[in-house]
């Protein structure tokens, strides 16, 4: 399956969170290994983001990127900003792994299970099958 960049680090900020939860065996085991999967996507798109900001960002007299409100001060926002907006656009191509839809809804039916919020929902949407 394909997945932009955007999806691929919104998944991993979102999982993240889910691993505090109690889910059904195989929707915990399903996001784990998509997280494996999604990874190494993830750490190229980091590189490159770092890249992007050692490029763009000012620094001092040491070398240091100079902040703001606890963001990187750019040289060229704009031109900082196209490059992100491609890389965030970018595809690749990733092995994912599905569960059906039941096995979410347990999450809602069953006690022993916390229930999932709408972006954690929009996050994984893309593992769910009928």
């Amino acid at each position: 399956m394909k997945m932009k960049n955007s999806e691929i680090v919104a998944f991993l900020n979102i999982c993240a969170g889910l691993r505090q939860k109690r889910l059904p065996v195989r929707l915990a085991y399903a996001i784990k290994k998509n997280i494996s999967s999604v990874q190494e996507a993830a750490a190229a798109y980091t590189d490159e983001r770092k890249e992007l900001i050692d490029r763009y960002a000012k620094k001092d007299e040491n070398g240091e990127y100079l902040e703001e409100d606890n963001c990187y001060i750019m040289g060229d926002k704009a031109g900082f900003e196209k490059d992100m907006s491609e890389l965030l656009g970018i595809e690749t191509e990733v092995e994912i792994h599905t569960v059906s839809i039941a096995v979410v809804e347990k999450c809602d039916d069953d006690l022993k299970y916390d229930a999932l919020t709408m972006e954690e929902l929009d996050v994984i949407d893309y593992m769910l099958t009928e």
